[in-house]
């Protein structure tokens, strides 16, 4: 895999949604200001790791453009949405397939992340579900064949099919669960029972 820089990228929902508002590219307590994401992301050395920080009111038709954008990159993005607002669900898939993602951080105020959601992101090791979240679609990290963390901040109260899912409290073993064609939990929609 690519080398990892310390670099942070802050980005607002402005700035994602093509307007000229700026990113700011950190490097430890050295920093710089440039217009767009795209613009920042073609800086950095190809095969590079980085960490976009989203902040601001973002929806899901943000979180499609910032796909979009990561996906276009030649760099592997860590993505935090955790100071994002309003973004209370993951839905229509905007991240299925993105090659480009390492890592998401979900904000605490998503409430459930729809099917094929985060499904074939191959380069994708590890994201942590809120505790807040009370759906996963079917298939939602199928294929993920990279994911080596999948933490529950809540792993009680899971059902699938009407069955417990007793077994989420360990973030090591959940992903073969949901990955591995033929899991149970990667065919069947999750929720937490009220």
């Amino acid at each position: 895999m690519g080398r990892t820089h310390s670099l942070e990228i802050i980005v607002s929902a402005d700035a994602i949604a093509g307007g000229n508002s700026s990113v700011v590219v950190k490097n430890g307590a050295s920093f710089m200001e440039v217009i767009g994401l795209d613009f920042a992301l073609g800086l950095l050395p190809q095969e590079s790791e980085v960490q976009v920080i989203a902040t601001g009111t973002v929806g899901n038709d943000t979180i499609h453009l910032l796909s979009r954008i990561i996906r276009k990159s030649h760099v592997f993005v860590s993505l935090d949405l955790s100071s994002v607002q309003e973004l209370t669900r993951v839905r229509n898939s905007p991240l299925q397939g993105n090659e480009r993602l390492r890592s998401i951080h979900f904000p605490s105020n998503l409430v459930s992340i729809n099917e094929y959601a985060l499904a074939e992101c191959s380069a994708l090791v590890g994201t942590c579900i809120p505790a807040t979240v009370q759906q996963i679609g079917s298939h939602a990290f199928y294929h993920c064949g990279l994911l080596s963390t999948l933490k529950f901040f809540d792993a009680s109260g899971w059902f699938y099919n009407e069955s417990p899912a007793t077994d989420l409290d360990n973030p090591v073993d959940n992903p073969a669960k949901f990955t591995l064609p033929g899991s149970k939990y990667s065919s069947l929609p999750l929720y937490k029972k009220q």
